[in-house]
């Protein structure tokens, strides 16, 4: 048998194996370290483990018995496998093996009740709001009604007053706002009942009907330019409008511009051809006209009126105008 210096062989540069007896005495120390390295390890490893004591058995048993999963039964149909939390106390490295299952189901219920709270919260929040808008839109109704009964009583006052505290408990109510305004236009406010067409109009830039009332107020005042543009948005809000032919058609007569007037009472007419007014009206532009063939067409549309009137104040105005123009009524 060969020795370890025998066996042990150094390699040159090109792979060549040399002799023992041609390395060095440094070599030869360094390659036998090498050889004995793992055997030493192993040693110390063996000796490591034998000097620690493993866990008493009663210990390892319980802590089993801790770790093992236990089943929880809900509402007699789901199983739900539950593995409590455990500190393992043997050894010096002491673990702690925590399971998530507990804390994920106490999360969980507790998102539940939090959630059941919320929605019972948000469901009497919006229940109580409900009601209070419905006492509140009950209570603007009864006030607007009680308004609208003032003015036809001619209790502007009373009607200004109703008004008002339904705007106060509704700031944006129309309908308040446009039932002010004609009490405050029947007690020849002009400036207020233009204020409060001027907040519909904010609220509802598309609301014809303050338009046309805005129009007509201006037109009271005398303001035409300013009656005309309403009346002029008023139709292109709704252009199957009489009123709003008849109310430009009187701002341009009193402007002098007829020819424009006639356009509009004669559309008027087309659109609401059994009310007399636009005939009396038109009647009245052709004469202040003065043109050729004029008075014939005035004395026509006077004659109209008679012919569809059946209010006396109206029919008066037609035999007036008729008997200025030297016709027998």
């Amino acid at each position: 048998m060969r020795s370890i210096p025998q066996i042990l062989l150094d390699e040159n540069r090109d792979g060549r194996q040399i002799p023992r007896s041609r390395c060095s005495t440094r070599t030869f120390t360094l390659r036998l370290g090498y050889c004995l390295l793992p055997g030493l390890l192993l040693l110390v490893a063996c000796g490591s483990s034998a000097s620690t004591s493993p866990p008493p058995i009663a210990q390892t048993a319980t802590n089993a018995a801790a770790t093992a999963p236990t089943t929880t039964e809900v509402d007699n149909a789901t199983t739900i496998a539950i593995t409590p939390s455990v500190v393992a106390t043997s050894g010096p490295k002491a673990t702690a093996a925590v399971s998530s299952t507990p804390q994920a189901e106490v999360t969980s219920t507790a998102v539940v009740t939090n959630t059941a709270a919320l929605v019972t919260s948000t469901a009497a929040v919006t229940s109580t709001a409900a009601v209070t808008a419905t006492a509140s839109v009950s209570a603007t109704a009864s006030l607007i009604k009680s308004g609208s009964d003032k003015a036809s009583h001619k209790d502007y006052d009373g009607a200004i007053a109703d008004y008002t505290s339904a705007i106060n408990l509704n700031p944006k109510l129309v309908p308040a706002y446009l039932g002010r305004a004609m009490a405050y236009r029947l007690k020849k406010d002009v400036d207020k009942a233009i204020a409060d067409y001027d907040k519909v109009i904010e609220l509802n830039p598309n609301h014809q009907l303050a338009y046309l009332n805005r129009g007509q107020t201006y037109a009271s005042k005398k303001t035409y330019d300013k009656a005309i543009a309403d009346y002029d948005q008023a139709i292109k809000l709704k252009s199957d409008n009489p009123t709003s032919y008849l109310g430009r058609g009187q701002a341009y007569l009193a402007t002098k511009e007829y020819d424009k007037a006639l356009t509009d009472f004669t559309l008027a007419t087309k659109l609401a051809p059994d009310n007399p007014q636009p005939y009396l009206l038109r009647g009245a532009t052709y004469v202040a006209r003065k043109r050729s063939g004029d008075k014939d067409l005035a004395i026509a549309d006077f004659r109209k009126v008679l012919e569809i009137s059946k209010v006396d104040a109206v029919r008066k105005q037609a035999e007036t105008q008729l008997t200025k123009l030297g016709v027998k009524p």
